[in-house]
């Protein structure tokens, strides 16, 4: 019979119940192997907790469990774990690419040649709040409010303590967020594409926590002793003048806060201007950013080394390293406008950045361009794209920019990437323009919808929306 390795991690109550009478012995097997697992570590805080119903199961089942890397790890049937996962309306996680630091939470294996469904996730957050890709790593809120993570950690950046022979971690695991006593619920995790460095926001005292590299003070504040803080650290609100921050964009060394007020503030490099704090290569504390239009801001974005806001008006402001076009015709070093947009009335509904280039699209679904393309990144030709460009392409509802790749989702829910392949089956290792990936290679039919592509480090995500209803396991 096959089977997979699920983690099955820490979280409130073990819920096994509604299983038919001719069951009782195998939940009896289930909970036994979970106990003396519980009790052979003697390090578990938490219960386990089995989401989901067991409803019909085939005779002779087989669960046990193992140690592995401090973590339960619970071998079960695959057909068991699809019934216990789909008593629930839940979304699936597909991942392809490579898992070198254990970025997509699927063991020890080096690279996902196909697209394969992260099971190890949807046992214990196949009813994500909340997903947050960094540079090879990978966060996820479930319903309980507890993050899960996994992948590179070598600067404390997964908030689990840096352990020397457990640098980076391979199956998901709970970050320390979840130990602080003030902390009950999470309002949002940001990480960053290029970035070493996480922050979470609690909605429960509306503090901020900040943990990984702080070598420029990208966390918000001036690190005398250390270089990381591999546990969450709060980061003090003094420096925030009026309303409570909202969002955070992380990029490589650098990170902006946004205000419900409007108001955007930065920390950390400011080498290329990428603060956009004048006359400074380094923010040691959150500074308030003047902005010459003096309008409310709504958006943040951050590349490695540059940043992106819109204001009120739809106006696209920049600022940061322009060496490869990431500016799109912005002032280098102080935020200046993207004219493209403002001159031909477009508005701007979202944007992305990756390492060194941008996409974004109108209310209207239209794909516009620009920065690196030296991985044709962008679906055109050119190396260079200093300047803003039409991508064509079918009308879009999302769109999310990797280090060098970008998937594009349609109105008519329809994936496309460009750029590094890092895994679809083809002999190409670039998409020099947009393509189509077929969805039964992402276990998706007509009545399945994709509800969020994400391109990660060398990775790819992409979310379906599953229940009872409009999936089929």
């Amino acid at each position: 019979m096959t089977v997979f390795s699920s983690i099955i991690k820490v979280q409130k109550n073990l819920a096994m119940s509604n299983a038919s009478s001719r069951n009782n012995d195998d939940n009896i097997i289930i909970k036994r192997s979970v106990k003396k697992a519980k009790q052979t570590l003697n390090v578990i805080k938490h219960k386990v907790l089995i989401h989901g119903v067991v409803r019909e199961m085939e005779q002779n089942l087989r669960t046990y469990y193992q140690i592995h890397d401090n973590s339960i790890s619970c071998i079960i049937p695959l057909e068991l774990t699809r019934m216990i996962i789909s008593f629930f309306p839940s979304y699936k996680i597909y991942g392809i690419g490579w898992n070198t630091k254990g970025q997509l939470g699927y063991g020890h294996a080096q690279r996902l040649p196909e697209y394969v469904e992260l099971l190890s996730f949807a046992a214990v957050c196949s009813d994500a709040k909340n997903i947050s890709v960094g540079n090879k790593r990978f966060m996820v809120q479930n319903s309980g409010n507890e993050v899960y993570c996994t992948g590179f950690n070598h600067r404390g950046q997964l908030g689990i303590g840096i352990v020397s022979d457990t640098v980076n971690t391979f199956s998901p695991m709970v970050t320390t967020i979840n130990n602080l006593s003030s902390l009950q619920e999470v309002d949002f995790i940001s990480n960053g594409i290029a970035s070493n460095h996480t922050f979470i926001k609690s909605l429960t005292d509306n503090k901020i926590y900040g943990f990984g590299t702080n070598m420029y003070s990208q966390l918000g504040f001036k690190s005398d002793t250390k270089e990381n803080e591999p546990f969450p650290v709060h980061i003090p609100e003094i420096h925030f003048t009026d309303d409570s921050i909202i969002d955070i964009e992380c990029g490589l060394s650098h990170t902006l806060f946004l205000s419900s007020s409007g108001s955007v503030y930065s920390s950390g490099s400011n080498q290329y201007g990428q603060c956009g704090v004048e006359n400074a290569n380094k923010v040691n504390y959150p500074t308030l950013i003047n902005f010459d239009t003096k309008s409310k801001i709504t958006t943040i974005k951050c590349g490695a080394c540059f940043s992106i806001c819109m204001n009120i008006h739809n106006q696209l402001i920049a600022f940061g390293q322009n060496e490869f076009g990431q500016l799109g015709g912005g002032v280098v070093r102080r935020p200046g406008l993207i004219s493209f947009f403002e001159d031909k009335k477009i508005n701007v509904a979202k944007i992305s950045c990756g390492y060194g280039y941008t996409v974004c699209i109108d209310d209207n679904g239209k794909c516009y361009v620009w920065g690196c393309n030296y991985s044709h990144q962008l679906g055109i030709d050119g190396s260079i794209i200093r300047d803003v460009r039409i991508l064509e392409i079918e009308r879009l509802i999302d769109i999310s920019c990797g280090s060098e790749h970008t998937l594009f989702l349609s109105k008519t829910n329809n994936i496309y990437i460009c750029g590094q392949n890092y895994g679809m089956k083809t002999s190409k290792q670039i998409f020099s323009y947009p393509t189509k990936i077929p969805k039964d290679e992402i276990g998706a039919d007509d009545n399945m919808p994709i509800t969020k592509v994400i391109a990660g480090t060398e990775s790819s995500l992409i979310i379906l929306e599953w229940t009872n209803e409009t999936g089929k396991m």
